[in-house]
């Protein structure tokens, strides 16, 4: 096996489950990876990581990862299915992490080094913006975590976006399983399953950007606070945006709503209620 393939392979599981539960496309993902070096930390590493608490580094001299021990399976990123069923909550903390040191490392080997308008949003526009708000900063280490940050952000958020919007039509998340008969009886009363069975707009509708973008990001053991900044929104909306490009995320819930209804999460939802109005609901894989 070539060292490139061995790099792919490192992310294939972690991807597969990123497009599994959120609903994204991760093959950036498999482009990255060649171009960079993921690994295990070595002896001095993990005691350095034992003592400030780090869960993983970045090294943008050398493009490498170092992700604690228990982020692999050999030595490959772990996935959903590596985990015992009572630990896969556990899942988006790991891939929330990885997420923003894969995105630290896209930020070097493809973004610096391409063309399109998220170079220059952050070379041009957020870059300065931080130089002229927080002068005592490297304005491109900012930059650089703020990008890490939002991909962090999104991994997690998003989760918590699905599972939410799961819970409230009785499923369990990420176990993919059927709330008790009773329970589901008055949920699909409540959304009106009578008149079809899909996912409802049972939250209001909100744009991800705002939220999945954060609010402030940790630079050098200092916080830099973006909100009493008054980061610009348009930044913030051309910063998510890269991320609804590269990896097909929602742009809102609205459109999470309309992709779960077009994903596995509905084919679930239906086996979940096919008994529904017949006196019993399936209890499925409970």
């Amino acid at each position: 096996m070539s060292a490139l393939a061995g790099n792919v392979n490192q992310v294939n599981s972690f991807s597969r489950s990123l497009e599994k539960l959120l609903l994204m496309d991760a093959s950036h993902l498999k482009e990255i990876a060649p171009k960079i070096s993921i690994k295990k930390p070595t002896a001095f590493q993990r005691w350095q990581m034992e003592r400030t608490g780090a869960e993983a580094t970045y090294n943008d001299f050398t493009n490498t990862i170092v992700l604690k021990d228990s982020y692999f399976v050999g030595d490959r990123i772990v996935g959903i299915d590596d985990m015992k069923a009572n630990e896969k909550y556990r899942f988006f903390v790991f891939a929330s992490t990885a997420f923003h040191e894969l995105s630290h490392a896209d930020f070097d080997v493809s973004v610096e080094n391409g063309s399109g308008s998220i170079k220059y949003l952050l070379e041009r526009k957020i870059m300065p913006w931080f130089k002229s708000k927080f002068p005592s900063f490297n304005s491109k280490i900012a930059t650089h975590e703020l990008f890490g940050y939002t991909a962090g952000d999104t991994i997690f958020n998003l989760n918590q976006k699905i599972q939410d919007i799961m819970i409230n039509h009785g499923l369990k998340y990420p176990a993919m399983e059927c709330f008790p008969a009773k329970a589901l009886e008055k949920i699909g009363a409540r959304l009106g399953f009578e008149n079809g069975i899909e996912f409802k707009p049972v939250f209001q509708n909100q744009d991800f950007s705002d939220i999945f973008v954060p609010d402030a990001v940790f630079v050098k053991g200092k916080d830099i606070n973006l909100k009493t900044a008054n980061f610009p929104k348009e930044y913030r909306k051309e910063l998510y945006d890269y991320f609804v490009s590269t990896y097909d995320l929602p742009v809102d819930t609205e459109e999470l709503i309309h992709k779960m209804n077009n994903s596995h999460f509905k084919t679930t939802l239906e086996e979940c209620y096919k008994d529904y109005g017949k006196g019993s609901s399936s209890q499925g894989r409970e």
